[in-house]
C-alpha cells in the first residue's frame, strides 16, 4: 500500500509540471491544497460512491469525477457529489480541477455469504407409564376371642398392600387392600379364597370369596367362614372360627400414564410421585417418537431417561445436540483508505449459543471465490482474497480491506484440552503481521460460553464452566492508516476443549425387610437386600459403579446387586459412580443389619404371685440371644389368663416389629409361656413368627398345676392359668385340636402352625421324677370321660412329663440338665436354642410322633441320686379331698369330659 501511494503521488507531480509546461499557471497551480475522498454505500440495492472535496477545509464546488475514464459528474456548492448505480465490481476514480489531476484512488462493490454453524438441542416430548404386576398369597387371620358377635380379620399382602385389622359380623371377613398409587382406571385384580359358608357347624365347605368394592388404588374383600364349637353348657355358641385358616390369593396387574417433556436444561426432573413405595413388579415405559423403551428401576432412549427415587419418578435430558446451520447474504464495498471496515454484524445464533461464523464467499466482478479454492488469494482459513479485496470474520462481524492484510493469529498450546471442573487449564498464542514495518499490538481470548478469558498471549485459569467450549484467538497490528489509529483485528482462529461435569449418583433402591423406628432400611441377617444405583452423566457416559461398607469394604461393582451376608452392624453404603472421562460422585445411606428379633416368653412364676407379671423391652438389641437379659422383649408372666397374656403378647410383638423394621420374631417360651405362645401362633394373628423353640412346656397339661389351681385361682378367677393347664382342660383341648393328655396321646394329633418352625427342648430324666396320673382305659370304653388315678412319678423335669413337653411332627431336643424351676436358664438349653436361633439346617428335622421320650437320647445326669423336687413333695402330701371349690377335680378321680 505504501508503493502505491508512492506511484500516486509521483503521477500528481507529473501532472502538475505538465500543466506549467502547457498552460503557464505555474504559480495557480502550486497554490492549490484541495483534497477529495470517497466513501461508498450500498443504499437500498443501489450501489453508491460519495465524493467529497475541500480547500483548507472548505467545501470546494466544480470538481470533476471520473469513474473507470467516464466523466460521472462534478461537486456542488457543498463540495459534495454522489454517484449511484454504479455496477458491482472493481472502479477506479479520478478527480480533476482546473485542468489537472487532484485525486486518484479506487473503490469495491461486492456480495457476500456468511456461513454460521453449531448445535440444537430441541425439546423432547415423550410419555410414559407405570406399570404393575404383582401377586400374593396368604391367610385370613381371625381373633381367638370368644366374647361378642364382633371379630377381628387381618389380611397380610406384602410387598402390595398393608394389612389392617378390620371389624366384621358373624361369618364375614373382611380385609381393605390399597396400592401406593392411583391407578388410571381400576386395576385388573384376580382373587381367589378358599372359606366356608352356611350358618351350622359341620365339616368342609365351598370356596367362596367376593370383591364388594374396587377402586383405583384398591379393593375390599370379602369372605365367609363358619361356626365351631358349642360350650358344655348347651347350644348357645361360644366360638366361630374355621378349624383351618382360609387360603387367598391376589394377582394385581395395572398401570398408570403420563406425559411430559424435557429440554437440554433438565438434568433432574420431578414428574410424578407417588403416595406410597413402589413394589416388587413395578416396572417403566417410556415412548419417545413412537419407540416405546422399557426397563425395571430406571429407563432410557430416544434422549431421555427416567429412574425412581424412592416414591419419586426423575427425568432427564440426555440426548446429544443436533449439527445447526444457517447462511445469510447480503452486498458491502470497501475503498483503498479502509482498513478493516466493518461490512455487516451477523444476527445468526445457534440455539446452543455455540455458533462459529466464516465467510461463506465473496463475489466480485461476477466471480465467486470461496475459502480456499483456486481463486482465493490468501491461503489462511476462513480469510477470502481476490482482486485486492479480503474479507474475513471476528466473532460475528464481517471485516474488508483493501491493499492492507490483517495480521494472522496463531494458538500455539492449550493444555489440557479434556480437564475436570476447578482444574487450571494453560493457553499459549501468538501473531504475526507481514506489512512491512507493522507489529502485534494487542491480544484477544474468548469462549462462546465464558465470553473473554484474557487480553494477554498466555494465560492460565481454574474458572472455566463445565462444558464444551469453543475457544477463539486474535491479534490486532499497529497499522496507522486510520485517524484516529484503529487497531486491524486478525481473523479469529478456534480451537476446542471440555471441561468435564462430574457425573451425578442417586441411590434409587435400598429393599430390605423395613424400616426401623430410626429411620433405618433394616436387613435381617442371611435374609437379601437388594440394591439399585442410578449413575447420570450429562457430557459423556457412566463407565463404572461401585458400592462398598464402611464395615464389609467393597460389595459391588454392578449397577444393581442382592447381598445376604452382610454382617450385623450399622452399615454405611456408599456409591461411586464413574464416567468416562474419570470423573466420579458419591452419595451414601446407612442401613440396619440385625438378626431375627427375639421374644422371651417366661413360665409362671409361683415365688412372687401377688404381681401381675414384667415386661422389658429392648429393641435396639441387634444380636439378640435365646435369654432374658439378652432378648428383644421379655414377658414374665406371674399369674393370670392365658388368653391375657396371649393377647399382650400380640401388643408387643406389633410393637417390637414396628420399631425393628422387621416382619417376624423368634419366639423362645419356657414351661407355660409355651402356651401363650402357641395360642398366639395358632390362632391366626399374623403369622409372624419364624421360630418357635418351647422350652419344657406343659402342651398336654401338668398335674402340678392343680397346686396352682389351687393358690393362685383367688388372684386369677376360673380362667387362670393354674386351670387353663391342668390336663384335658378346654384351652389344650382347643389348643391341641384334641383331648389327649400326657398318657392318652393317641387321642390326636397335635396342632400346628405350617408356617412357623417348630422346635422342642425338654427333659425326661429319671432323676427328676414327675407326679402324674394315669387312665383307666378299659372302664374309659365303658364309662365314657376321664377315669383317672394318681400314677407312680414318672420321667420327666419334677414339674413337666417328658410326654407333656413333646408335641407331633416338631423337632425336638432331649437336654437332662437340671430340673424345671430354671431349666431355660442352663447352659445346655441356652447353647441348643441360641443354635436353633442362627441355624437353619434344622428345618427339615421333623421328629417321628411316635418316637418315645421314655427312651432318652442320652442321660447326662447318669450315677447321680433322684431328686424330688419341693412340688413334689407337696403333690405327694397335699390331702386332696379337702380342696373346698368343688370346680377343681382331683387328679386321682373320675371327671366327664
Amino acid at each position: 500500500m505504501k508503493a502505491f501511494y508512492t506511484k500516486m503521488a509521483f503521477l500528481v507531480a507529473v501532472s502538475s509540471v505538465l500543466a506549467i509546461f502547457i498552460f503557464g499557471f505555474t504559480g495557480a497551480v502550486l497554490a492549490q491544497t484541495i483534497d477529495v475522498t470517497v466513501t461508498t454505500a450500498v443504499i437500498s440495492s443501489q450501489n453508491q460512491a460519495t465524493f467529497t472535496a475541500t480547500e483548507t477545509g472548505n467545501a470546494k464546488a466544480h470538481v470533476s469525477i471520473y469513474i473507470d475514464g467516464i466523466l460521472s459528474g462534478e461537486t456542488d456548492s457543498n463540495g459534495k457529489c454522489v454517484v449511484s448505480g454504479l455496477t458491482s465490481g472493481s472502479h477506479a476514480w479520478e478527480a480533476i480541477y482546473g485542468g489537472g489531476a487532484i485525486g486518484i484512488g479506487k473503490f469495491v462493490f461486492f456480495q457476500y455469504g456468511i456461513l454460521a454453524t453449531g448445535t440444537d438441542s430441541p425439546p423432547i416430548n415423550f410419555s410414559y407409564a407405570i406399570n404393575v404386576t404383582a401377586s400374593t398369597s396368604g391367610i385370613w387371620g381371625y381373633d381367638a376371642g370368644n366374647s361378642g358377635e364382633y371379630k377381628q380379620a387381618f389380611i397380610d399382602t406384602p410387598g402390595i398392600a398393608s394389612g389392617t385389622y378390620l371389624k366384621c359380623k358373624r361369618r364375614e371377613i373382611r380385609a381393605d387392600i390399597h396400592y401406593g398409587i392411583s391407578f388410571d382406571s381400576p386395576p385388573s385384580i384376580n382373587v381367589s379364597s378358599t372359606g366356608y359358608d352356611g350358618a351350622n357347624p359341620h365339616i368342609g365347605g365351598s370356596p367362596w370369596c367376593s370383591m364388594i368394592e374396587e377402586r383405583t388404588d384398591g379393593c375390599s374383600l370379602k369372605s365367609f367362614v363358619y361356626y365351631v364349637g358349642y360350650t358344655i353348657l348347651g347350644s348357645s355358641v361360644k366360638k366361630w372360627l374355621p378349624d383351618d385358616n382360609a387360603q387367598f390369593s391376589i394377582t394385581w396387574s395395572g398401570s398408570k400414564a403420563g406425559s411430559n417433556s424435557v429440554n437440554n436444561n433438565d438434568m433432574d426432573k420431578i414428574i410424578e410421585t407417588m403416595s406410597g413405595n413402589r413394589t416388587n413388579g413395578t416396572s417403566l415405559a417410556l415412548t419417545v417418537n413412537g419407540t416405546t423403551y422399557h426397563g425395571e428401576y430406571s429407563v432410557q432412549g430416544g434422549g431421555v431417561k427416567l429412574w425412581f427415587v424412592g416414591n419419586e419418578l426423575h427425568a432427564a435430558y440426555i440426548a446429544s445436540p443436533q449439527s445447526w446451520s444457517q447462511t445469510s447474504a447480503g452486498s458491502g464495498s470497501v475503498t483503498d483508505k479502509d482498513v478493516g471496515r466493518l461490512i455487516t454484524e451477523s444476527s445468526l445464533e445457534s440455539p446452543n449459543n455455540d455458533t462459529a461464523y466464516s465467510v461463506e464467499y465473496l463475489l466480485i466482478n461476477g466471480t465467486s471465490v470461496r475459502d480456499q479454492d483456486d481463486n482465493d488469494k490468501n491461503r489462511d482459513l476462513n480469510k477470502i482474497e481476490y482482486s485486492g479485496v479480503m474479507g474475513w470474520m471476528s466473532g460475528n462481524k464481517l471485516y474488508a480491506s483493501m491493499s492492507y492484510h490483517p495480521p494472522s493469529a496463531f494458538i500455539d498450546s492449550i493444555s489440557p484440552i479434556l480437564t475436570q471442573i476447578d482444574d487450571s487449564v494453560y493457553f499459549n498464542g501468538h501473531g504475526t503481521d507481514t506489512d512491512p514495518g507493522d507489529y502485534i499490538t494487542e491480544y484477544k481470548w474468548r469462549s462462546h460460553k465464558d465470553g473473554v478469558l484474557s487480553t494477554s498471549s498466555s494465560f492460565a485459569t481454574d474458572k472455566l464452566s463445565t462444558g464444551s467450549h469453543v475457544i477463539y484467538f486474535q491479534v490486532a497490528d499497529s497499522t496507522p492508516y486510520t485517524k484516529p489509529f484503529t487497531p486491524l483485528w486478525s481473523p479469529e482462529i478456534t480451537s476446542s476443549i471440555r471441561v468435564n461435569k462430574p457425573p451425578v449418583s442417586y441411590i434409587s433402591l435400598i429393599r430390605g425387610t423395613g424400616i426401623d423406628s430410626n429411620g433405618y432400611p433394616t436387613l435381617i441377617l442371611g435374609e437379601p437386600m437388594t440394591f439399585d444405583g442410578v449413575g447420570l452423566d450429562f457430557d459423556g457416559y457412566i463407565s463404572g459403579y461401585e458400592w462398598n461398607s464402611n464395615i464389609s469394604g467393597l460389595l459391588s461393582t454392578s449397577k444393581s446387586f442382592t447381598i445376604s451376608d452382610l454382617p450385623i452392624g450399622v452399615h454405611k453404603i456408599s456409591l461411586r459412580v464413574w464416567d468416562n472421562e474419570g470423573a466420579w460422585s458419591e452419595v451414601s445411606r446407612e442401613i440396619k443389619v440385625r438378626r431375627t428379633p427375639v421374644v422371651f416368653v417366661g413360665g409362671y412364676d409361683w415365688e412372687d404371685m401377688p404381681k401381675y407379671g414384667e415386661i422389658h423391652y429392648r429393641p435396639e438389641i441387634e444380636d439378640p440371644k435365646a435369654t432374658t437379659r439378652n432378648s428383644n422383649l421379655f414377658i414374665q408372666p406371674r399369674t393370670g389368663d392365658l388368653y391375657k397374656w396371649a393377647y399382650k403378647l400380640s401388643e408387643e410383638i406389633s410393637k417390637l416389629k414396628l420399631d425393628t423394621g422387621t416382619k417376624k420374631v423368634d419366639i423362645v417360651a419356657y414351661s407355660a409361656g409355651g402356651l401363650i405362645a402357641r395360642w398366639y401362633i395358632q390362632k391366626g394373628y399374623r403369622n409372624d413368627v419364624r421360630k418357635f423353640i418351647s422350652e419344657a412346656s406343659p402342651h398336654h397339661g401338668t398335674d402340678v398345676s392343680l397346686l396352682g389351681q389351687i393358690f393362685l385361682e383367688p388372684w386369677e378367677g376360673e380362667k387362670g392359668g393354674g386351670r387353663s393347664i391342668r390336663p384335658h382342660s378346654d384351652f389344650l383341648r382347643e389348643l391341641n385340636g384334641h383331648d389327649g393328655c400326657a398318657d392318652t396321646r393317641e387321642r390326636g394329633i397335635d396342632l400346628i402352625n405350617p408356617n412357623t418352625e417348630y422346635y422342642v427342648i425338654a427333659q425326661d430324666s429319671e432323676y427328676y421324677r414327675t407326679f402324674a396320673h394315669t387312665h383307666n382305659k378299659g372302664l374309659e370304653k365303658i364309662l365314657g370321660g376321664n377315669i383317672t388315678f394318681p400314677a407312680l412319678l414318672r420321667i420327666g423335669d419334677g414339674v413337666v412329663l417328658g410326654y407333656s413337653a413333646y408335641l407331633d411332627n416338631v423337632v425336638w431336643f432331649r437336654i437332662n440338665e437340671g430340673d424345671h424351676p430354671g431349666y431355660y436358664e442352663e447352659l445346655g438349653v441356652i447353647a441348643k436354642a441360641n443354635e436353633i436361633l442362627h441355624n437353619d439346617s434344622f428345618a427339615n428335622m421333623v421328629q417321628d410322633s411316635t418316637s418315645s421320650f421314655e427312651n432318652p437320647l442320652e442321660d447326662t445326669l447318669e450315677g447321680r441320686i433322684p431328686i424330688f423336687t419341693v412340688m413334689q413333695l407337696t403333690m405327694k402330701y397335699v390331702n386332696w379331698p379337702f380342696v373346698s371349690d368343688s370346680s377343681i377335680v382331683p387328679i386321682y378321680s373320675m371327671s366327664a369330659a
